[in-house]
């Protein structure tokens, strides 16, 4: 049977919104979700489909295929019941596939289990498996006193997440608040979600991520993401090189974080989840020395890093990111669809050192 995707980059949203099937994403994440609908033709295969939303994206995806040689077949609706596989599960991207006629598509109680995996607590498990400094830990707080105590007991310098996040939305440096700004952030993540996620902030020196996929029996790790950075520190995008490059560009140690997580997902995510995963993970120093914060945040889902690292299987090398604007002279867009607000490019050449 052969699959059909779909790129959905505002799961995450759907997943924080909890209102089930008939959420609507923000025109902005709607606006990306069809500039990037192609994506999933780089890793497709023969008699794979792609899910689109507009005929120009069917229009584009000929034209694509031609000049790169991509299998796939872009579609509204899927012609061969190919097994689902949207960028990420929610309950609206499970009746989006399932109105597609896609085959393989969770119940509701499997989107649910999904879905509370998806929570930020799952990392806290997570990153002991993983052989994190309990100093560094996070705690989830689910009073506006609690969380107020645990920033304090962090000096307070310390990072707050919503539960449910996407692409660093969601995720707070107290030290940069002024007290009211960060008593409503709080109280309103607690209303919203139920809790909210309390951190001491790290020195950050680079980010990485552990990339996964499960079988729904067990869960292997398929290689490393590295995140390109402006002069700022501010994300950038994904680098696209080969798995033995990216490694070398990591300045930490992570082998026996990646088997810590191999067992533990295994054990608690596999029985419920087939597909490609990212832990995002960071190197920060502390008293001169650099060390390993092995587990951020876990991404049950795919992710841009997923995605470099299937387009460097196809020889591509550069960074991956997402424009607001067309791609310039140097870029390969990846999904050319006309009058798209966004572009998903990569700029091609050497990757950064």
């Amino acid at each position: 049977m052969g699959k059909l995707y779909f790129f959905n980059p505002d799961n995450d949203l759907a997943l924080a919104a909890g209102n089930g099937e008939r959420y609507t994403p923000p025109a902005a994440a709607l606006d990306l979700r069809r500039a990037g609908a192609l994506l999933p033709l780089w890793w497709c295969g023969d008699g794979d489909e792609v899910l689109v939303e507009t005929d120009e994206a069917i229009e584009a995806a000929d034209s694509l295929k031609s000049a790169f040689g991509l299998s796939g077949t872009a579609v509204r609706k899927s012609e061969a019941s190919g097994r689902a596989l949207p960028w990420g599960w929610s309950p609206l991207s499970a009746r989006l596939m399932r109105e597609a006629g896609a085959a393989g598509v969770p119940t509701p109680d499997e989107i649910e289990r999904l879905r509370m995996l998806s929570h930020r607590r799952t990392s806290m498990p997570l990153a002991r498996a993983m052989g994190a400094d309990e100093r560094i830990a996070a705690r989830e707080c689910f009073s506006e006193a609690e969380a107020e105590a645990a920033i304090a007991a962090a000096g307070g310098d310390a990072v707050i997440k919503q539960p449910w996040s996407s692409s660093g939305r969601g995720v707070m440096a107290t030290r940069s608040m002024r007290a009211d700004a960060l008593r409503r952030a709080i109280a309103g993540t607690i209303r919203r979600q139920g809790s909210i996620m309390v951190e001491s902030r790290l020195e950050r020196e680079a980010d990485f991520a552990a990339l996964f996929v499960s079988d729904g029996r067990m869960v292997r790790f398929e290689g490393a993401s590295v995140f390109a950075t402006l002069p700022s520190g501010a994300y950038a995008g994904n680098i696209v090189d080969s798995g033995d490059r990216l490694r070398e560009l990591i300045p930490v140690d992570i082998s026996a974080a990646i088997a810590g997580a191999e067992k533990y997902l295994t054990e608690a995510v596999a029985p419920y989840y087939r597909g490609y995963m990212g832990i995002d993970m960071l190197a920060y120093r502390e008293g001169g020395r650099l060390k390993l914060d092995p587990c951020v945040e876990l991404n049950l889902r795919m992710t841009m890093g997923v995605a470099a690292m299937l387009l460097a299987r196809r020889g591509l090398r550069g960074v991956l990111r997402v424009k607001p604007s067309g791609p310039s002279a140097d870029e390969i867009n990846l999904s050319p669809i006309r009058g798209a607000r966004f572009s998903v490019v990569v700029i091609d050449g050497e990757a950064p050192a």
